[in-house]
């Protein structure tokens, strides 16, 4: 069942909407749209028209220039006070505090600058600059929204730093006022689809690791410890350190890791517990299975094992083969 999905915008947002119902991924969702540049009164009125039949979820992407008439200023080339931009992004979060008991929901992507607005030069990062002014805005809006309650901010930086430079179309702006392109776009889906998803338990909860060229660089049982390329002065090997160190912040978060492998355990242990520039060490697993079973099987166990569906699993090999047989099983 589609889950109801509500956007709110200063410009025409009904590109992200036809995306967001026929993009790929989980959980599907059915848009509908608030009445075009209203989103400050559709925020402060809970019976206006567009939440009746609750919407499980909402999104709320405004311009700067929307919520601070005196950004608006700024952008204009005049003086304005960055306190009372301030003061005008803590009563739009007000607004989003009072709206979010109508969802489960609400999401805020931070503020962008088209290209246009950039080349102020050298102050256009210090006080009275219109960068630093939207740095302080962003900042603001994402302390205002701390504290766990529903309201969450969503970095839109990212999104248009993955479109590159097509994320922004000044034509389809003049044009319909859209300020985005579909690459920004479909980036943004992908951020709101998984946002979804771990509100509603989807989230990836374990990762499934090999060993031998995954960890490390070589085979452990041919190479032995000292043959392996891990960390060193070797870029392939600060590549596997990298990779180490990223999952070892995953662990941090509470993502459980564990190894599944076609290998010796005795060799394998002796690599994780002695080479030098192993990160993750035999603590950091949360399992395994160090033998030469199907993979596939060894998925399914440590899945059960831990407590957790096959859904909530990443599994992560360098063969093309293994991660072809654990998909199809």
């Amino acid at each position: 069942m589609p889950r109801p999905f509500l956007l709110l915008s200063d410009f025409t947002i009904d590109n992200l909407a036809a995306l967001l119902e026929s993009g790929p991924g989980q959980p599907a969702l059915a848009c509908r749209i608030a009445p075009y540049g209203q989103t400050a009164q559709v925020l402060a009125d809970d019976k206006a028209d567009c939440w009746k039949g609750a919407p499980s979820y909402a999104l709320v992407w405004t311009r700067p220039q929307a919520v601070s008439p005196a950004f608006t200023s700024l952008l204009q080339g005049k003086k304005a006070s960055l306190r009372r931009i301030l003061r005008e992004v803590d009563e739009f979060c007000a607004l989003l505090h009072s709206a979010s008991k109508r969802a489960k929901a609400l999401f805020v992507p931070t503020w962008l600058l088209p290209p246009a607005a950039s080349g102020y030069g050298l102050g256009d990062l210090t006080s009275g600059g219109v960068s630093h002014a939207l740095l302080r805005m962003n900042l603001r809006l994402c302390e205002k929204l701390a504290g766990g309650g529903s309201v969450f901010p969503l970095n839109a930086q990212r999104w248009a730093e993955a479109a590159g430079p097509g994320a922004y179309s000044e034509k389809l702006w003049y044009l319909g006022k859209v300020p985005y392109s579909k690459e920004l776009f479909s980036q943004a889906v992908l951020d709101l689809k998984a946002a979804v998803s771990s509100l509603e338990g989807g989230s990836r909860k374990l990762i499934l690791l090999d060993l031998d060229d995954t960890l490390w660089g070589g085979i452990v049982g041919d190479a032995g410890l000292q043959g392996l390329r891990l960390g060193g002065h070797d870029p392939l090997g600060e590549a596997y350190a990298d990779f180490q160190r990223a999952l070892k912040a995953l662990s941090r978060h509470g993502i459980l890791l564990a190894i599944i492998s076609k290998n010796e355990e005795r060799a394998a242990f002796e690599a994780i517990d002695g080479h030098p520039e192993m990160i993750l060490r035999r603590k950091d697993f949360a399992g395994w299975r160090i033998d030469w079973k199907d993979k596939a099987l060894h998925v399914a166990e440590l899945a059960a094992e831990l407590n957790l569906g096959l859904q909530s699993v990443v599994f992560i090999d360098d063969s093309p083969a293994e991660r072809e047989r654990v998909r199809e099983a």
